[in-house]
C-alpha cells in the first residue's frame, strides 16, 4: 500500500508547476531547510558540523538553532537516527532511517525532475 501511495505522489508531482512542487514539499516537511538536510544525509551519515558544512556548500545559510530543531523533529518522526561514535560518547552521526531514506530519495528525484523541466524551457 505504501509503495502505491508513493507512486501516486510521484505521478502527481510530475504534473505540478514549479511553485506547486515547492509548496507541496514545504507542507510535507514543514520547515524551510528540511529537504536540504535530508538530501545532505542521503549520500553519507554526518555529524552536526558536517551537515552544517554540506548546507553551506549548497549556499544554504542555516543557523545552528534551526538545524538542531530540524534534526530533533526528524528524530521524533523517525526519519533520522543517532549513531554513537566509538571515539567519544559525546559525538554522534545522524543517519537516515529506511523511511527517511525513501523520502529523501523522492525529494531528490523531484528536485532533479524540476531541474530537468527548467532546462527544457
Amino acid at each position: 500500500m505504501e509503495n502505491r501511495t508513493e507512486q501516486i505522489i510521484l505521478i502527481a508531482i510530475t504534473l505540478l508547476t514549479e511553485h506547486e512542487i515547492i509548496e507541496f514539499k514545504r507542507k510535507l516537511l514543514g520547515r524551510k531547510w528540511s529537504e536540504d538536510v535530508l538530501i545532505c544525509l542521503l549520500n553519507k551519515n554526518k555529524r552536526f558540523g558536517g551537515l552544517k558544512n554540506c548546507l553551506i556548500e549548497k549556499d544554504k545559510n542555516i543557523t545552528d538553532k534551526m538545524l538542531g530543531k530540524i534534526l530533533k523533529s526528524f528524530l521524533k518522526e523517525g526519519l533520522v537516527k543517532k549513531v554513537s561514535s566509538y571515539a567519544s560518547e559525546h559525538q554522534c552521526d545522524y543517519e537516515l532511517t529506511k523511511k527517511g531514506r525513501r523520502i529523501a530519495q523522492h525529494l531528490k528525484d523531484t528536485s532533479d525532475l524540476l531541474l530537468e523541466k527548467n532546462s527544457e524551457k
